[in-house]
């Protein structure tokens, strides 16, 4: 639609957009909503074709624009003759009603059941539960670039799940179960992330049980950049990691760190106050002058007998701060 036939077709609109009931305002109201999600996610859809520089079947780097198909660009390759689009070859490719991919990505992001982003975008159910699979698959093919700097990596494990699975590989668990062994164990999931200063990350699924050093070099090599420095735990696999792949590594160890603490104060501490040897130390430390006559001043000021006895005057502990009692 060229200008003057958008000119003409507004006019129109606005002529009659005052004698709109509520329920046709509320119609058209969301058309347009429906039409401006359809326009943002097409482009963001052509920015990833833009980039595009070889064919996505052969990577043969001859390919030129050939049309438009279902509102996306389309590409021909000339050495092996198959067209392809941004979306070819990814989970996202023939998917349809793309007006409501972003509405449902908004619903993921806010963490919302299958069923309340299936109520809230429209759709049944069923294909709700199909998409967040199709996109969640997606996001997992997207890995940040090399991390650079410092780089921390720790690992958490969750008790292994089969859920959705029609062959289970052990009896069923009935609401969640528990792990036959207490603590870490072949019943457990290990999840590795990684995280540079910059917010760089990157995850993965390193297989069962505590993290080994194989593990880790099936994954982490390809996410660290050569000149890093890794900070982990004490686990013994990440030492033995770093120098297999000549990576600069410091154990963070902060349990060991508080042991020594208590083991070994440190000097420059404030030293631990001592009791008072008499009443003498305990009015120098208050700051006021020696009495010449200590036991008159015991009975003007009310101490009692047996804390003057001991060298401790009332109003004071026994390692030198105010009682308020």
């Amino acid at each position: 639609m060229d200008s003057q036939q958008f000119s003409v077709v507004f006019n129109e609109l606005m002529h009659w957009l005052p004698h709109l009931s509520g329920q046709q305002s509320q119609t058209l109201r969301t058309l347009l909503e429906r039409d401006g999600s359809l326009i943002q996610c097409l482009a963001i859809i052509e920015e990833r074709g833009a980039r595009m520089r070889q064919c996505l079947h052969c990577s043969a780097t001859r390919i030129y624009k050939h049309g438009m198909s279902a509102g996306l660009q389309r590409y021909l390759c000339l050495e092996c003759r198959k067209s392809f689009n941004a979306l070819t070859g990814t989970p996202l490719a023939r998917l349809r009603l793309r007006e409501k991919w972003l509405p449902y990505l908004q619903c993921m992001i806010d963490s919302r059941t299958v069923r309340a982003s299936a109520a809230a975008t429209g759709i049944h159910r069923n294909t709700s539960f199909r998409w967040r699979h199709r996109f969640l698959a997606d996001a997992k093919r997207q890995r940040a670039v090399p991390l650079q700097g410092i780089v921390e990596a720790d690992e958490t494990y969750r008790l292994e799940s089969q859920k959705g699975s029609r062959h289970l590989t052990r009896p069923a668990r009935r609401r969640g179960g528990h792990a036959r062994r207490r603590g870490i164990a072949s019943e457990h999931d290990c999840i590795l992330v990684a995280r540079d200063r910059s917010g760089g990350t990157v995850d993965f699924i390193t297989g069962r049980g505590p993290v080994t050093k194989q593990q880790l070099s099936a994954c982490l090599p390809k996410a660290l950049a050569a000149d890093v420095l890794l900070v982990t735990d004490g686990a013994a696999a990440y030492p033995a990691f770093a120098t297999a792949h000549d990576i600069l590594h410091e154990a963070v160890n902060i349990q060991r760190r508080h042991q020594n603490a208590r083991r070994h104060p440190c000097p420059e501490r404030e030293p631990v106050p001592q009791p008072f040897q008499d009443v003498a130390d305990a009015l120098q430390w208050r700051g006021q002058p020696l009495p010449v006559e200590l036991p008159g001043l015991v009975v003007r000021s009310g101490w009692q007998s047996d804390q003057y006895a001991c060298g401790v005057p009332a109003g004071i502990t026994a390692y030198g701060r105010e009682n308020p009692y």
